[in-house]
């Protein structure tokens, strides 16, 4: 009994020290090359075009595109990778008794091979002597390409090309700044990269009233330096003082007369669409009488 322990044991022991002593196969060492790019952005360059500058109805309209520079490196990467089997003990229960079967087959096939003069080719019976010896190595288990591993060996990237790039790209929903002297304004662009700003809005304000300096500058973003620079006309400006003027007085004692005055002086002074807004505006806000009133007084003149 205890002889049947020890040669269990001694078995068992025997097949931990196949599993670990056994070494993988080596099948080859692949040698690879790829392109690899690395693109880093060297500065962004914000291009502020004017679309429309209507000074008549008081509005300038931009669309905003960014410009940006990049630096592109192209490496090459050659990689080379060891290609292998890898050893696993479980796989000696059956191929020790495949092997043990392969060695008369092999031994066969050398003689076909003779008898029939090269007819049976000779590749064929090394391939079974080389697959039925390794069977039986229980240090070895048997090449297969549907279980092989690779482990990298070594790899090298060499920089071949440097070149600059240059993108454009719309600069959608961004943030804009309007200024005039120490006044400033904040707008976003739209989807199209398009913002438009009002040198005068329903209310009288505007950036361009009061003041003595007439620079219109745009920001873009946190940029301290403007993107786009022009300089309001006095005789624009004057207009705008006047129509804020007529604006803030009705505003005061609004009526159906005096927005229809408003109206008309607005349009002298060539502010059609202000003065369009700003009817439509508050005919909204008041009741039909008012607005019956307001055409009235335009039938009297």
């Amino acid at each position: 009994m205890n002889k049947i322990k020890f040669l269990s044991l001694s078995a068992a022991c025997a097949a931990v020290l196949f599993s670990a002593a056994g070494c993988r196969n080596h099948i080859q060492d692949i040698d690879t090359t790829m392109t690899d790019y690395e693109r880093s952005t060297v500065r962004d360059v914000p291009v502020v075009q004017l679309l429309e500058r209507d000074e008549n109805n008081g509005s300038l309209r931009f669309k905003l595109t960014g410009n940006r520079e990049s630096e592109l490196k192209v490496y090459e990467v050659h990689n080379t990778v060891s290609r292998f089997t890898p050893y696993q003990g479980w796989r000696e229960l059956y191929e020790i008794p495949m092997g043990l079967g392969l060695f008369p087959v092999g031994i066969c096939s050398h003689l076909l091979n003779v008898f029939s003069f090269g007819i049976f080719p000779y590749r064929w019976c090394w391939a079974m002597d080389c697959y039925g010896l390794t069977a039986l190595n229980p240090f070895l288990n048997n090449e297969s390409s549907t279980r092989f591993e690779d482990e990298p060996l070594r790899s090298r990237r060499d920089l071949v090309d440097t070149r600059q790039e240059s993108t454009a790209y719309i600069m959608h929903q961004t943030d804009v700044m309007f200024k005039i002297g120490d006044k400033t304004k904040h707008k976003l662009t739209d989807n199209t990269g398009v913002v438009t700003f009002d040198l005068i809005d329903l209310k009288g304000m505007g950036l361009s009233l009061d003041g003595h300096d007439r620079e219109f500058k745009v920001f873009v973003g946190s940029a301290a330096t403007p993107a786009y620079t022009w300089v309001l006309p006095r005789s624009v400006q004057s207009r705008l003082l006047q129509a804020r003027e007529l604006i803030q007085s009705y505003l005061k004692t609004p009526s159906p007369k005096a927005l229809y005055n408003t109206v008309i002086k607005l349009e002298e002074l060539k502010f059609s669409k202000l003065s369009y807004m700003l009817e439509q505006s508050e005919l909204k806000k008041h009741d039909q009488k008012f607005a019956k009133e307001f055409y009235a007084a335009g039938n009297n003149k």
